[in-house]
């Protein structure tokens, strides 16, 4: 088996982080999730704390260790899951390090149309007001905006496109017979 990084992309709540965490226990694979590393920064902050949450960098830190964990896990793992709203803005760094590293890069690109994944978005904010109090409320014009790079996002040695309008509808299993049908090329 070659050296294989799956990339779990695509826009906001369109299921990444539960597809993710589903594909990393079905592989025995590390999971590398932006989501789960800011989450452990929000908790070590405590509750009655907001300074690091306030700080003008404070998205800055969690991606800073996020692209550590991954070159980590490039190091140390053949095969891992990294799972992030990914943007055509990283493709240059993702090619640097799938080459420096020898990985495959097989990509599973998930995308719903903007309004469905905005609704989904601004309901799980809603939800997770109470504890998270990270996400500000944004119209759909600044989510299409501020989302066109996340769904424009296509890199790989392979690629899996996912239809996530309907999270009902989408097939983990064939996903991952795909996954390891390229992993045997």
């Amino acid at each position: 088996m070659k050296n294989t990084m799956i990339l779990i992309s695509g826009m906001p709540a369109t299921g990444k982080t539960t597809f993710a965490m589903w594909l990393s226990q079905k592989l025995r694979a590390p999971l590398v999730s932006y989501d789960h590393i800011l989450a452990k920064l929000t908790q070590m902050e405590g509750k009655d704390s907001g300074s690091l949450k306030d700080h003008p960098e404070f998205r800055r830190i969690p991606y800073e260790f996020f692209l550590f964990e991954m070159e980590e896990m490039m190091r140390s793992s053949a095969l891992f899951i990294a799972e992030y709203i990914f943007s055509s803005k990283m493709v240059e760094l993702l090619e640097q390090l799938s080459g420096k590293y020898g990985y495959q890069v097989i990509n599973i690109h998930m995308n719903a149309a903007a309004e469905t994944a905005y609704r989904r978005f601004t309901e799980r904010n809603i939800r997770d007001a109470e504890s998270k109090k990270m996400r500000p409320a944004v119209s759909l014009e600044d989510f299409c905006e501020a989302t066109k790079q996340n769904q424009e996002f296509l890199y790989g040695t392979h690629l899996i496109e996912v239809d996530a309008e309907d999270l009902s509808q989408i097939s983990y299993e064939s996903i991952y017979e795909t996954v390891q049908k390229y992993m045997q090329e």
